[in-house]
C-alpha cells in the first residue's frame, strides 16, 4: 500500500479501459512485489498516515525499491499490525468527504 497523488485517465479507441499512473502506482506496486507474504508492507508517508489512524506499525527497515532508489535512496518500508485499542489510544477524529457530500471517517471502513 502506498498513497499520494496519481493521474487517471481511458485509454483505448476501440476497447476503452480506466487507468492509473504515477509514482505513486509505482511504489505501491513495489511495496507488494518486495513484501513478505502474509504481511501489507508501506512506505514512512504511509506508516505516519495510518499511526494516526490508529494502526500499529512495525519497523521492516529499508530496502531498494526500482524507479525510486535510483533518485532518492533506499525506501523506509514497515509492516502493518493491529489497530490499538479505541478506549485506551484515543485518535483524532478524520473525515473523508464522499462526492455525495456524506462524511464517513476512515475508521468505518477498517
Amino acid at each position: 500500500i502506498a498513497h499520494g497523488p496519481v493521474i487517471a485517465g481511458v485509454i483505448g479507441a476501440t476497447k476503452p479501459q480506466y487507468d492509473i499512473w504515477g509514482t505513486t502506482v509505482n511504489l505501491a506496486s513495489r511495496m507488494d512485489s518486495t513484501g513478505v507474504s502474509g504481511r501489507i508492507q508501506v512506505p514512512e508517508v504511509t506508516q505516519q498516515l495510518l499511526a494516526d489512524w490508529g494502526f500499529v506499525l512495525e519497523l521492516r527497515g529499508e530496502i531498494f525499491v526500482k524507479g525510486v532508489s535510483e533518485c532518492k535512496g533506499k525506501v523506509r518500508t514497515y509492516f502493518i499490525g493491529s489497530m490499538r485499542n479505541k478506549k485506551s489510544h484515543p485518535r483524532k477524529e478524520r473525515h473523508c468527504k464522499t462526492r455525495s457530500g456524506a462524511r464517513h471517517t476512515l475508521a468505518e471502513y477498517c
